[in-house]
């Protein structure tokens, strides 16, 4: 009883604050929001900070685990030798990309919530995505040095940022609606659109740096 209660109150924050921005969402927003009460929201995180920063654990950590588990298996599989970019590549954005697109939404909640924290610079939700995600980025860079040596960490962490910065926009941005604007009626698939940004990505680093 006391998980559902605390996974209700994290979609209802998830949810408002991707709807209306962190600012402006209460503790009793979200209490009403989950069918709960205050004193539940204070028991299971304390405050709201706790609330942002259980938000971004359940997201970012499951995300990572998934991540870690799919480098795992390209080693095994690879022995000594260097994984390719394209398959380090996909196994850094293909979680994030499963979770944008949860059949309940969820993930599309998180993605706007953390773009509404950029936009209003919010620094809980800054310092405990940096925390969740140091670990584990640190780890793809040390696969990514490893089988792109000529090109720098620095600039291989830039274009990972660029990537993600793409999968976000690919969320948040109605491409089928821009498209028939502009006379490109695309009947792409999500996998094909999915493929197309990790060969992006992959040609971005395959490139070279500067």
């Amino acid at each position: 009883m006391a998980e559902d209660t605390a996974s209700k109150l994290l979609d209802a924050a998830e949810a408002l604050f991707s709807e209306r921005g962190i600012s402006a969402v209460s503790v009793r927003d979200i209490t009403t929001r989950a069918g709960t009460n205050v004193a539940s929201a204070h028991y299971h995180f304390g405050s709201k900070d706790g609330l942002i920063k259980a938000v971004v654990k359940r997201r970012i950590s499951a995300v990572n685990t998934r991540r870690l588990e799919m480098l795992k298996e390209l080693k095994k599989q690879l022995g000594d030798k260097p994984v390719p970019v394209r398959d380090l590549m996909r196994a850094f954005l293909l979680p994030a990309i499963t979770l944008i697109h949860e059949a309940d939404g969820g993930g599309e909640h998180f993605v706007r919530f953390v773009a509404r924290a950029q936009a209003e610079t919010n620094e809980t939700v800054r310092r405990e995505m940096f925390s969740r995600l140091k670990k584990t980025v640190s780890i793809f860079l040390d696969e990514f040095e490893r089988t792109l040596p000529n090109i720098s960490r620095e600039q291989v962490f830039i274009m990972l940022v660029f990537s993600a910065g793409a999968m976000m926009q690919s969320v948040l941005f109605p491409f089928d609606k821009f498209a028939l604007a502009t006379g490109c009626n695309s009947k792409l698939s999500r996998q094909e659109v999915i493929e197309l940004l990790i060969s992006f990505s992959t040609a971005g680093l395959e490139g070279g740096g500067l």
